[in-house]
């Protein structure tokens, strides 16, 4: 089996870092990922992408001691989420719905509840 430039290439590093850029300008977005979810695109598994995102990431900007995993004495930022992302079906993962965000182990920001049909009416 003949694998393409950027597996080749992935094979060879020992530590992988992903990182996520957002446009300064307005992009027209598509919704949906490959079969296999997001980390399919790089030949990747679900848990091979998200360590790539957090320890990876950390490892990458020489701040593995402060941030990338969620033990004692390192920055706890994380989100919480509405459903188990290693459970679903990847296109399920797009509707995800970030619930609160924590920074420095302090919730900087929680959805607001939704009303109830008779609280809407107040």
């Amino acid at each position: 089996m003949k694998l393409s430039k950027s597996l080749a290439l992935l094979a060879l590093v020992p530590t992988l870092a992903f990182a996520q850029a957002y446009p300064t300008k307005p992009v027209k977005l598509v919704v949906g990922f490959p079969a296999g979810g997001p980390a399919d695109i790089f030949g990747r598994t679900f848990a091979q992408a998200l360590s790539a995102y957090t320890r990876g990431a950390a490892y990458a900007g020489f701040a593995e001691d402060r941030i990338g995993s969620l033990e004692p004495g390192k920055w706890a930022d994380f989100i919480l989420v509405d459903r188990d992302p290693t459970r679903v079906d990847a296109q399920s993962v797009a509707r995800t719905k970030v619930l609160e965000t924590w920074v420095g182990g302090k919730k900087v920001w929680a959805r607001a509840p939704k009303a109830s049909p008779t609280e809407r009416g107040k």
